[in-house]
């Protein structure tokens, strides 16, 4: 039987670095896209020749384009390598996300012959000019979520930042209330801030409370920590990692997991541009260690993970220590029935469980 694959495509570049932003990327330079995808097709070809096995029991059904800020790039080029990804694989109706700060999304989306993707995540952060300001971003929001209305683009996710200097819950509602009136904005995710310069714990606290009972009353479920959506709407590819299947991935510093493979490509931008397809992590993973990394992902996730699907692929002396662990953490983490699942606390101090469930 074949089984369910996602792929990731990482778009190093911005026009400029934000303030609070974790992922690898670099600015963009003249004359460096021709040759990032020049080598990007040239991964494909490399991945696909030393993964056969993989491919031929395998069918795509989620491809995701992040970065970085996949939107700087002109939709022509994207189209194409969704055409050299239809070669190589077998695609099954894929999901195909489009991660967007909205400013490229304006510049470079011109009318509905340069949609080639089905659901579009806006990174808009917040619509409130001071806020925006602080992160070194600039405020184009609400003409790009406009923008895709006029694009008839029916799937759209908004990214929304928690913790902002000068965000209060006024600000917040603000917020939430432009999104929730556009009738395409079928999920929200909404993310603390991560950066030196954040508000106290408290306030995010407090903000993350508001968001989910807000949103909640607005018709969207909350089917991850940060992660809410309509019925129907959830993100297939965002699922893959939270329920721990396969994916391949590629571009600069990007990670893969296939089976009990798990490797990261280089994130050295000169590296790739010259084809040189290094790798800063290739392991094989033991049976405790994905064990691990399937509690981490899955607890993440508001359904929770089921003890009899973990009795049908680990041995049973890894799930009695990982639930006598849980018993003792009872405020964090709660078994019901077949499931355990966290707590409003246990979302809040996951950790302290997690160091607690790491293999020895």
């Amino acid at each position: 039987m074949d089984e369910s694959l996602g792929i990731y495509i990482h778009i190093p570049f911005c026009e400029k670095r934000c303030n609070y932003c974790h992922f690898f990327s670099k600015i963009l330079k003249d004359g460096q896209i021709e040759k990032f995808f020049d080598a990007l097709e040239s991964e494909i070809d490399y991945l696909s020749q030393n993964n056969k096995d993989l491919l031929k029991n395998s069918f795509v059904d989620s491809i995701y384009f992040g970065g970085g800020t996949p939107s700087l790039i002109k939709p022509g080029l994207l189209k194409n390598l969704i055409r050299k990804l239809k070669s190589k694989f077998k695609l099954s109706d894929p999901e195909i996300t489009l991660e967007a700060n909205p400013k490229s999304f304006l510049e470079n989306y011109k009318d509905k012959n340069d949609v080639f993707f089905n659901r579009l995540s806006l990174g808009i952060v917040s619509f409130q000019n001071e806020e925006l300001l602080k992160l070194n971003r600039e405020n184009f929001g609400y003409k790009a979520l406009i923008f895709s209305k006029e694009l008839g683009i029916e799937n759209v996710n908004v990214d929304l930042l928690l913790g902002i200097p000068g965000q209060n819950l006024a600000t917040l509602k603000n917020s939430l209330d432009i999104v929730s009136a556009f009738d395409n904005v079928k999920s929200v995710s909404v993310y603390p801030l991560e950066a030196s310069f954040v508000l106290p714990d408290e306030m995010v606290l407090e903000f993350m409370t508001y968001s989910r009972e807000y949103l909640s009353k607005k018709g969207y479920i909350r089917y991850e920590i940060a992660n809410y959506a309509k019925d129907g709407y959830l993100c297939k590819h965002n699922l893959k990692y939270w329920r721990y299947m396969n994916f391949l991935s590629f571009g600069p510093s990007a990670s893969s997991k296939i089976g009990n493979h798990r490797f990261k490509r280089l994130s050295n931008l000169e590296a790739y541009l010259n084809k040189q397809f290094l790798l800063e992590e290739d392991i094989r993973l033991t049976e405790e260690e994905i064990f691990f990394e399937k509690i981490m992902m899955g607890l993440r996730l508001m359904e929770g993970i089921k003890i009899s699907q973990l009795e049908q692929e680990f041995d049973k002396k890894i799930i009695d220590r990982c639930l006598s662990v849980i018993k003792k953490f009872d405020e964090l983490v709660k078994i019901k029935g077949d499931v355990f699942f966290l707590t409003e606390k246990g979302i809040l101090f996951m950790n302290n469980l997690l160091v607690e469930l790491m293999p020895d």
